[in-house]
């Protein structure tokens, strides 16, 4: 599974991180897996929102830029 998660590190537009926000994956902070990262699709094409929801932290980032501070982990499965 290492081989795939570092794969997330080529997502790099808008129309690939929506495929991978379809996909349920929870997104972390790379300091601290066990913090989670709240990423969506900003309006300014391949950019991305996020929010440190353990933290008032947020912004907006280009999307290959995410993954300096970002990591893609299991996915989230709702019941």
């Amino acid at each position: 599974m290492a081989d795939l998660f570092s794969s997330f590190e080529i997502v790099k537009t808008s129309d690939q991180l929506l495929h991978l926000l379809n996909g349920n994956w929870k997104f972390v902070w790379l300091e601290d897996e066990q913090k989670e990262i709240k990423v969506n699709l900003h309006s300014w094409k391949n950019y991305a929102c996020y929010e440190f929801t353990h933290t008032p932290r947020y912004g907006i980032c280009p999307i290959e830029h995410l993954w300096e501070f970002v990591k893609v982990t299991d996915r989230v499965f709702e019941n």
